[in-house]
């Protein structure tokens, strides 16, 4: 089938079916465009909506759970969605848009040439139907001039009354209107011909020939409509493999989540090791009429370093031995060094534990790294040294030097950490005797009258004493002390608890799980002085130790 035989007559129809065809081409051009900038539009929306719930450096802290790194790795594969919608767009553009638009201007150019050769085509048919009919239209009207010329003729032949002389001008007449209107009739014959002739090849070649060519760009748009609608499911075909991958990425991201795991976390970023508080002690007020005001003052200053009810007196052994004893411990916390202090000591023990394993991680990563690359300098020195074209060794030499110095410092942070991290779950060590009684004296402004009386009496007179001693407060021992005391008799014997490193020579160092001899007990500073075998002896943390109950064997 074929519209120049079909729709011969058609041609006017053929014209406006073809302009619906680019006009309806121009609009899936639009539509492509408008789809162009729904995807575009929709990936900067969910780029908007990720950055909006991406996590903040102060929010972190959620993300460190397997739910919220889920929701972090639902944003990212969200986020490659969002690229791959992007993508469909560039797709749409390249692929149809622009195919589109150089469709409808080649549709245009090609639909307005054969439409005006078309139109020719009819305006010579129609001007060989006007030459037809004006030839039709003077043989009629000569034809009609002959008859009438001819009936005048014989009408004045006929007439008696007419000359010779006028019947023979009739007769001429006659004879010259029958020459016109055979004239006539050879030209409208002749026109006749050409027309017909005209018009069989107008409607058998020249109009077949313009409507196939109007056909063939009408299929060829529609061909290339179809092929471009391919394109367009091919071009998010394509795309949807890759966002299914994504959303398979997400379904993954969804079963990383461990809610066991979450659970521990949580207890391990948390955990204090903290015991539960004990139960408390029932106070029975009715027997407070009891206590005499000197018990209750006492009772006040826990952990204070002089006891009230002590006499004090520089002449007497006992006095001597408690400055004597004073002057070692102030010793003692003053070589203590601050090299291994905890920075995290303002966290529970088992948060300490963790953020200093954290750190000595980091460390030995570091002196890992470095390691290898002095492996790598002292390589290349060797190859330097025994071929020097290749280069200075002295340039590397240094180079040692200062990951040598780099080494050193990340080894003493890492025995810095590690001691560190030994000595948490270590109590603390007991503070100075002089700290304590600063300590007590604040915490006694607030007591009673005769309290504070008592307090300021007994630390006058213990002050006193220790002047009368020669004591002085920044540690420096007086000559009248130097002398060695006599040995002490073993009060009992105690297991060790913590070990314990000697910070001079009035300390000692001790192990866990070994029993020593305790010769002389705690005076509320915190420390007791042990013996190990029969010479060895000094202080050790109080703390450090479990103390029996019942002196060692005779």
């Amino acid at each position: 089938m074929s519209w120049g035989v079909e729709i011969w007559d058609q041609f006017d129809t053929v014209e406006r079916h073809t302009l619906q065809g680019i006009d309806f081409t121009e609009r899936y051009c639009r539509f492509v465009k408008d789809r162009c900038r729904i995807e575009m539009d929709y990936a900067n929306q969910i780029r908007k909506l990720i950055k909006s719930y991406t996590p903040k450096r102060k929010d972190e802290t959620e993300y460190e759970f397997s739910w919220g790194k889920a929701l972090l790795s639902m944003m990212n594969e969200l986020n490659d969605i969002a690229n791959q919608h992007e993508i469909i767009a560039e797709n749409l553009t390249d692929n149809i848009a622009k195919v589109i638009l150089e469709l409808v201007q080649d549709l245009k150019a090609e639909r307005k040439k054969y439409i005006l050769e078309g139109r020719e085509l009819q305006s010579r048919l129609h001007q060989s139907y006007k030459y037809l009919e004006q030839s039709k239209k003077s043989f009629k009207k000569a034809s009609d001039d002959a008859d009438k010329a001819r009936a005048a003729f014989d009408k004045a032949d006929q007439d008696m009354n007419v000359t010779k002389a006028e019947v023979e001008k009739c007769r001429q007449i006659s004879l010259g209107k029958n020459q016109i209107a055979e004239n006539c009739k050879a030209e409208y014959a002749a026109q006749l011909q050409k027309t017909n002739e005209h018009q069989s090849e107008h409607y058998t070649q020249l109009m077949p020939a313009v409507f196939q060519s109007l056909e063939d760009m009408d299929v060829k748009r529609i061909e290339k409509f179809r092929n471009l609608i391919h394109t367009f499911a091919k071009s998010q075909r394509d795309i949807m493999v890759i966002v299914g991958k994504c959303l398979d990425g997400v379904d993954h991201a969804a079963d990383t989540i461990d809610i066991q795991k979450d659970v521990s976390n949580l207890i391990v970023k948390h955990k204090t090791g903290f015991d539960p508080p004990p139960d408390f002690d029932f106070i029975d007020y009715m027997k407070k009429d009891t206590l005499s005001p000197a018990s209750s003052c006492s009772n006040s200053s826990t952990g204070t370093a002089f006891r009230r009810d002590t006499v004090y007196s520089s002449s007497t052994p006992t006095k001597q031995k408690k400055t004597k004893r004073k002057r070692v411990l102030s010793f003692l916390h003053k070589s203590k060094s601050d090299e291994f202090k905890n920075e995290f000591e303002n966290l529970p023990p088992v948060q300490q534990k963790r953020r200093i394993q954290e750190r000595i991680e980091e460390i030995k990563e570091k002196i890992n790294q470095e390691s290898s690359a002095r492996d790598g300098m002292t390589k290349m020195k060797d190859v330097y040294v025994s071929n020097p074209q290749m280069g200075d060794p002295g340039v590397l030499e240094n180079q040692l030097i200062e990951n040598g110095k780099l080494l050193d410092k990340y080894r003493k942070d890492l025995h810095k950490y590690q001691t560190m991290y030994s000595n948490v779950d270590k109590p603390p060590l007991p503070t100075l005797p002089a700290e304590r009684k600063n300590s007590d004296k604040k915490n006694s402004s607030s007591k009673s009258s005769k309290c504070r009386t008592d307090s300021q009496l007994s630390t006058s007179s213990h002050n006193s004493t220790l002047q009368s001693d020669g004591y002085d407060h920044d540690g420096e021992f007086d000559n009248e002390y130097e002398d060695a005391d006599e040995p002490q008799a073993v009060i009992r014997s105690c297991h060790v608890l913590y070990p314990f490193e000697a910070m001079n020579e009035a300390s000692i160092s001790i192990q866990e799980g070994e029993s020593l001899g305790v010769i002389e007990e705690d005076k509320g500073d915190g420390w007791t002085k042990v013996r190990r075998g029969e010479y060895e002896e000094g202080y050790v943390p109080t703390t450090y130790l479990q103390q029996n109950p019942s002196p060692p064997p005779p």
